[in-house]
């Protein structure tokens, strides 16, 4: 995912334009999630994971609930790999 630089525009020149943070350039609902993911959770199974602080990183703006590509990325390899490993445990 690319990320969109934010610069000080600060006009004394202290700053010399320094990238001030990377923000993501998408960010998703949990509505919009549950559309990327086809319908796997639901938005009230994303509401509990919140809760138990499980499941992809997001970021809460007020009352509105955002999430990341890569942090969702993140989270689905974590998935995977939690699921291979418990399918290497078979004999």
């Amino acid at each position: 995912m690319s990320m969109t630089p934010l610069t000080s525009s600060c006009s004394c020149g202290c700053h010399h334009d320094e990238s001030v943070a990377d923000v993501p350039t998408t960010w998703l609902t949990p509505e919009e999630l549950v559309e990327h993911l086809r319908g796997a959770v639901t938005v009230g199974t994303l509401r509990n994971y919140r809760a138990a602080r499980i499941g992809p990183r997001y970021l809460k703006v007020g009352r509105s609930i955002f999430y990341t590509l890569d942090n969702v990325n993140d989270w689905l390899a974590e998935l995977a790999a939690a699921d291979e490993l418990r399918w290497n445990d078979r004999c």
